[in-house]
């Protein structure tokens, strides 16, 4: 632009410069001023080149450095990402299993209760409870369990109603199948386990179950808590409506 600027006044100086030398007076300061406008412009606007190329050097530097601290804040939030990854993996819902523990409540619509029932007085039991996985059924097996014992018994009244606490530990030599089950992150087995089965060696016939709650513990922390909905508790009757024998003498949620 400075050089095209440059020609212009280059090729508008001649007639200018004869007509300012041969006039006198107003018009003659009119072809100087006209002059100094012709070759003043470019003059300057050259002057001025290696200026704004300077500032142009220095925007191009600037714009490269933004994009090198771009580049920089962009590698640290990644690796601020693996490492909020990496700590998750560590808290207790996203590790691997180490540690199994649950505890039943509820409340039997009777005072009585026995710790002698199912030939289970020498092994020492009381009850036993299982987690099942909903990707089968009863029927044809569980794709997931844990298998879990009490080895105690506590009740408190009123009177004519009981409260019983138990609390459970993995029954040695069948705790859980598959066996890679506490492979799994703690939250990820969780997810899986949608039932329960409590198996009260304690209860006789026909006791009805008024309600409570089951919770299942993974890592000490990350729980589970299922609600048993009243129930009766049988070993064998005669369905007064179908006059077929059935049975329900488990606490279950299916």
């Amino acid at each position: 632009m400075c050089l095209i600027g440059l020609y212009g006044a280059w090729l508008d100086h001649g007639e200018t410069f004869a007509a300012f030398k041969s006039l006198t007076g107003a018009e003659r300061r009119h072809k100087g001023q006209k002059l100094l406008v012709l070759w003043g412009i470019p003059i300057l606007s050259f002057a001025m080149l290696p200026i704004t190329a300077w500032e142009s050097i220095a925007s191009n530097r600037e714009i490269r450095d933004l994009h090198s601290e771009i580049s920089v804040q962009t590698n640290n939030v990644a690796s601020l990402q693996a490492k909020v990854t990496d700590a998750e993996s560590k808290t207790p819902p996203k590790m691997r299993i180490g540690s199994v523990s649950a505890s039943a409540e509820f409340l039997i619509g009777t005072n009585s209760v026995t710790t002698n029932r199912w030939g289970n007085a020498q092994a020492g039991w009381t009850a036993l409870l299982s987690f099942m996985g909903p990707e089968s059924n009863k029927s044809s097996g569980w794709s997931f369990a844990l298998n879990m014992v009490s080895d105690e018994l506590l009740w408190w009244g009123p009177a004519e109603t009981l409260r019983i606490p138990l609390r459970f530990r993995l029954n040695p030599g069948q705790e859980y199948f598959p066996r890679s089950a506490l492979d799994n992150p703690a939250e990820e087995l969780l997810s899986k386990l949608h039932f329960f089965s409590l198996r009260p060696a304690f209860l006789y016939n026909n006791t009805e179950i008024l309600g409570g709650t089951v919770t299942l513990v993974l890592n000490g922390a990350v729980s589970k808590t299922f609600q048993i909905a009243p129930q009766p508790f049988f070993l064998m009757r005669t369905n007064p409506v179908t006059g077929k024998l059935e049975s329900h003498f488990e606490i279950n949620n299916y």
